[in-house]
Formats: C-alpha cells, structure tokens, sequence
C-alpha cells in the first residue's frame, strides 16, 4: 500500500514537472564559445549584439577574442574593447614591448606609447582614442590630433563626428577644450556631451553658484549644486537635477521646446534617466522620506525600496523594481506584484512588450514572467555575468564559466 501511494506521488510530481522542463528546453539554449584550451580570464558583451573574452594562453600573454575572432598577437596587457553605438566597430587597448596599439575590427594603429587613456565612439562610429607623452595626453580623431593637460572629463564626439570635447584643470580653474580651442574657464565644470548642434552641453561652476550651458550660453539660473546632467544619444534633449536651500528640481531641456520643463519641487532627487529619443525624464524624488518615481511630471509610488528607473531599448517603456510588501516591476505605471523575493542591487535586463524580465543567479540565468509568475532557466553554470536583452536575436542572453568553458545561454520568448 505504502509503495502504490508512493508511486503515485511519483507520477503525481512528474507530471507538474516535466512541463516545465520541456518549456525550458523549447525556449533556452546554450552554445559553445570557447572550448577552455586557454584559461578565460575575464569577459564580457555590450548591447549590440558582440561577446568578448580575454584569455591567457601562455605565462604573461593575453589574446583578445571578439565575436570568436582572435587577435593575430599576444600581448602582456589588454584593456576591454569599446564598441560603437552601432555595433559596426569596436577597438581595444593592447600592449606589446614596442608599446601599446590600438587594435580595430579591421587594423591596428601603433602609438609606442608607454601610457593610454580612453577610447571612445560617437554615434556615427567617428573613433577617438588617446595616449600619452609625460603629462601631455594627446587626443586623436580621424587624422586631426588634439592635446589635453589634466583632463577631469570623458572624451565626448559630436554626432556628426567633426567635434571633440573634454574638460581640463591648469592653475586651479577648469576649462573646456573644444577641436584644440580653450572654452570659457569656471570653478568647475561637469560635461554631459555635445549637442546635435556640436555645442557642449555642461554645468560650470563660479564662486558658489551652478549654472546649465550650451554652448557659450546660460541655460538655467544659479544653484547651490547640480548633481546629475544627462544628454540622450542623438543630442536633442538634455536634463539636470538643480539643488536649491530647501529644494531639488528637474530641469528637461529640448530641441521641441522654447523653455525648459521643470518638475515638482522636491526634498531630494536622484538617479535621473532619460528616453532615448523623446523629450521625457525619469527619476527618483523623494519629500519627508517618502520616495516616488517620476516620469516627467507624473509620479509612481515607489513603496518602501525602489531601484533606478531605467527605459526599454526602445523607449516603449518606463521600468523599475521595487519592495513593498512584496517584490514588484513596474511597467508604464501599471505594476506587478512577483512570488519571488530579489535584490534590487541586482542588473535586470527586460524584453519591451513581452512581459517578462531575466537576472542572473550564481548558478542559472532566469526569465520570469511577470504576470503568470512563472520562470524559466536553461543549463547550471559556475559563474555568470548579468543579461542583456539582444534585439537583434530577440533573446535574452549571457555568458557563463562552466568549468573552464566559455558559454552563450540564450532564452527566446518568441
């Protein structure tokens, strides 16, 4: 008797389970990258659709694998590649005894450097890198070569690639410096990037106020600080948290309107975001302690914990995670309550219109759908990096270490 009723909770159990298993296997998959001959010794992907590894095949020798393609040399050292915004180009640091190269999806440039700086794109895949000469860091773009002293910002291109901006420090004041020319001097100066017009976009600090600019225009009143400035990929709109005495504002600057849009006052603002193509922010602010999420002048409760809000790739949707009771995701507003408990710290990557979003554990990578609370995985691993959503693939993608293995797991939910 006791074996029959233990048969049946057998059969009872596989019954519930084996569909699972069987969806998991219809929707994920994993693919070999490389086979663990060399060890793996650090990797990573960007948002258009590449995967990079670094591997260490002999004693104090690396190579750099980009899509599966190696580098023809060994090097004693390599920086991570940086990839264009349109996922047509990518570069990386890499350097040899005779000094370090900049090698690219179809070249490689010698400097003879004993010392790099940045690599950066601009959105029509325009390419500045820098290295330097003592103190002298010297900037290159295209056949165009620029000098910088102190440089205290990021290296920004202009879209149409024809500009290069970056702040500098000499004599206690910082100046931007602009195609070679040295802008107006200030206090301080944080850059946010240049404008669809090739204006930078900054807030320069003289005595004790802040103040927005484009260009060599003012674009705001004095404040006491500005904490955040952000400017969206194609350059048509900007946005900045100004702090007054007893208050914070956001600031929304765009090319469809005369005067900037300004936010509800609040106690406190933070982690700003912005769409990547319509004139619309987001951001947490909070007043006497209780925090909202704010979607231009609209506000979302964000319960007693949220994460940063962030967009889908495309814009379609507003997102963020939060505590309350129980865990939630937030989606335009609209939000759904989850069975399981997660950490906001986590990096969580979402599929716009699907319904669904993916984290990654120490073991698995999980899809989760959102309203039936009903999650996916496919094969165990050792170790992982956070997902992306691929939009080229239309899955949910990352790469792991089982063993000495480099892995693509992919869940398609289509």
């Amino acid at each position: 008797m006791i074996r029959s009723l233990l048969a049946a909770v057998f059969f009872f159990i596989c019954s519930i389970i084996s569909p699972v298993k069987s969806l998991s296997a219809d929707k994920c998959s994993d693919r070999l990258l490389l086979d663990g001959a060399d060890s793996v010794m650090v990797y990573g992907m960007d948002t258009t659709n590449h995967w990079w590894a670094i591997t260490k095949p002999f004693t104090g020798k690396y190579r750099l694998f980009v899509d599966g393609k190696q580098t023809a040399n060994v090097y004693e050292q390599f920086r991570p590649p940086v990839f264009s915004p349109d996922g047509e180009h990518w570069a990386a640091y890499g350097y040899r005894t005779t000094g370090w190269e900049v090698i690219t999806d179809d070249t490689v440039i010698y400097t003879n450097a004993s010392s790099v700086g940045d690599i950066v794109f601009g959105q029509s895949s325009a390419m500045a890198y820098s290295f330097f000469d003592g103190d002298i860091e010297t900037i290159v773009l295209g056949n165009k070569r620029y000098f910088a002293q102190d440089r205290r910002s990021k290296i920004y291109i202009s879209n149409d690639g024809s500009v290069v901006s970056y702040v500098c420090s000499r004599l206690g004041v910082e100046f931007l410096r602009t195609n070679g020319q040295d802008e107006t001097q200030f206090d301080e100066i944080k850059l946010a990037g240049i404008w669809n017009d090739n204006q930078p976009f900054y807030t320069g600090k003289q005595g004790v106020l802040w103040k927005i600019y484009k260009g060599s225009d003012e674009m705001s009143s004095g404040y006491e600080s500005i904490t955040e400035m952000v400017l969206n990929p194609q350059g048509t709109n900007g946005a900045a948290i100004c702090n007054g005495q007893q208050s914070a504002q956001v600031f929304l600057y765009s090319d469809e309107y005369y005067e900037p849009l300004e936010s509800k006052r609040y106690d406190r603002v933070e982690q700003l975001v912005l769409h990547p193509t319509l004139p619309m922010v987001g951001f947490k602010g909070v007043v006497n302690n209780v925090a909202n999420i704010v979607l231009n002048r609209t506000e979302y409760d964000a319960g007693k914990e949220a994460g940063a809000p962030f967009f889908t790739y495309d814009g379609s949707e507003f997102i963020y995670f939060g505590f309350d009771v129980d865990f939630f995701i937030s989606v335009n507003g609209k939000k759904y309550v989850q069975e399981s408990n997660l950490s906001l710290s986590q990096l969580f990557a979402v599929m716009p219109g699907n319904k669904t979003f993916a984290y990654s554990t120490n073991s698995a990578m999980v899809v989760h759908e959102m309203e039936k609370n009903f999650s996916y995985s496919g094969r165990m691993f050792d170790q992982a990096i956070a997902p992306r959503y691929n939009r080229r693939t239309e899955r949910y993608e990352t790469l792991a270490l089982i063993g000495t293995r480099l892995i693509m797991l992919a869940c398609k939910m289509k």
